[in-house]
């Protein structure tokens, strides 16, 4: 062991990273107790997060794993899925409509106001006329305004019907990339997101799923994440949650993380012993909850 550099094996060949990674995604898929039980891929653009998350969803659909990928930009559709575009087709209950649009870019305080403005104004079944109840309501009007903003960006791109469906889990890709702002497809992001863990909360799935979301940090507030992930794990929901930076500690430790930077910032946030050598395309640390760093080499093209 090198001095200095605690928990840190020296190089393999690669032929052994690869086994290594694969055994790892195994062992993730199959719920292997001493792992987490979601994936965080951390790293900058084009540092290959997204190659990993494929290779992820490559295994679980080889084997037989329910899958959806909230797509960003547009780099899972060569996948043997269903391929959805906008306007998506959502078909779930007032209520659950509401508590997804009260979680987008969730205040940490006053989130409940502007989620029961919202199930009042749906409770007729229809987007347009929950639309003109918003406008025409001045009690809480800023909130009220919150709520409008919410469902009327979110309809745009989702043809939501409200009605009990006992299986919601429409699988496959979600092809956010044909939504242009990029705030608008943050929102309709979040939005998918929360409405398919509540709707399997509520239908008590058995089934798992594995979610993976792009971008995940995109305008999304720690409370969002934090109310995910509580609600995943009963949900049977198990995330790969793709982004730019780090959650807080209190977060961090529901998922086993892949590091694709080779920042000393983040290094130092880790606390983590991470030798200064170059990471190649495809290569990670796997920060593992010990305190210890393993590198691992993803396979950059999948083929089906």
């Amino acid at each position: 062991m090198r001095p200095g550099l605690r928990g840190w094996s020296p190089p393999r060949h690669r032929s052994a990273r690869r086994a290594g990674v694969r055994d790892f995604i195994r062992k993730w898929l199959e719920g292997d107790p001493t792992l987490a039980p979601h994936l965080l891929l951390v790293g900058r653009s084009g540092s290959g997060k997204t190659s990993a998350a494929k290779a992820v969803l490559s295994s679980a659909l080889r084997n037989g794993e329910n899958v959806i990928a909230l797509d960003w930009d547009g780099e899972y559709t060569d996948f043997p899925v269903p391929i959805y575009a906008p306007p998506f087709e959502v078909c779930a209950p007032p209520h659950l409509v509401a508590d997804a649009l009260g979680e987008v870019e969730r205040n940490p305080e006053g989130g409940h106001v502007v989620t029961s403005l919202l199930l009042r104004a749906l409770e007729g079944g229809n987007v347009n006329q929950a639309l003109k109840t918003l406008t025409a309501d001045r009690f809480e009007f800023r909130e009220a305004a919150y709520a409008r903003m919410r469902l009327e960006i979110v309809a745009r791109y989702c043809n939501i019907s409200m009605l009990y469906k006992e299986n919601n889990d429409i699988e496959g890709v979600y092809d956010l990339s044909q939504i242009s702002s990029v705030s608008h497809r943050a929102m309709v992001q979040q939005f998918l997101t929360a409405l398919i863990v509540l709707s399997r909360l509520q239908a008590n799935a058995l089934i798992p799923l594995i979610l993976v979301v792009e971008e995940g940090g995109m305008g999304a507030r720690e409370t969002f994440l934090k109310r995910l992930l509580a609600s995943a794990r009963k949900a049977r929901v198990r995330l790969v949650f793709i982004t730019h930076s780090l959650p807080e500690p209190d977060l961090r430790q529901h998922f086993e993380l892949l590091l694709f930077d080779h920042d000393p910032a983040v290094h130092r946030i880790l606390n983590v012993a991470i030798p200064f050598s170059a990471l190649r395309p495809g290569e990670c640390f796997w920060i593992r909850r010990n305190g210890t760093a393993k590198k691992l080499r993803i396979e950059l093209n999948h083929k089906w």
